[in-house]
Formats: structure tokens, C-alpha cells, sequence
């Protein structure tokens, strides 16, 4: 699983193409808003779904 933190521009070309390779490459991928990030109680809610929904899955953290 790549998680993509998408940048102030939100999910612009360069963010879909940053996804489309990591599912290329065999990735579940999910993207999240920058603004979430300011959160810490909303990004420990987004990745426990994610584990909650794959829990087998090895989770990735990309920037951008």
C-alpha cells in the first residue's frame, strides 16, 4: 500500500503519476490532502482504516 501526501497544489499530474506508477509496480495507492496532515488525530484515523480494511498489506509513506 503507497500512501501519497499530495502537496499544496492537491492532486495535480505529478500526483497521478506517482500513483500510477506504485499501482503499476503492484501498489494499492491511496492519496491524501496536506490539510489532513495539521491533524494528528485524523492521519491516526486514516491509517488505522487502512489497516482495518488490508490488514496484511506493508504501508508506504510518499511525499510530495
Amino acid at each position: 500500500m503507497a500512501i501519497v501526501i499530495a502537496g499544496s497544489e492537491g492532486i495535480d499530474n505529478t500526483i497521478k503519476h506517482c500513483l500510477n506508477t506504485a499501482y503499476n509496480l503492484g501498489f494499492r495507492t491511496v492519496a491524501i490532502d496536506p490539510k489532513d496532515l495539521h491533524d494528528k488525530d485524523k492521519i491516526n484515523q486514516i491509517v488505522n482504516h487502512i489497516k482495518e480494511r488490508h490488514p496484511s498489506s506493508k504501508l508506504f509513506g510518499i511525499g510530495v
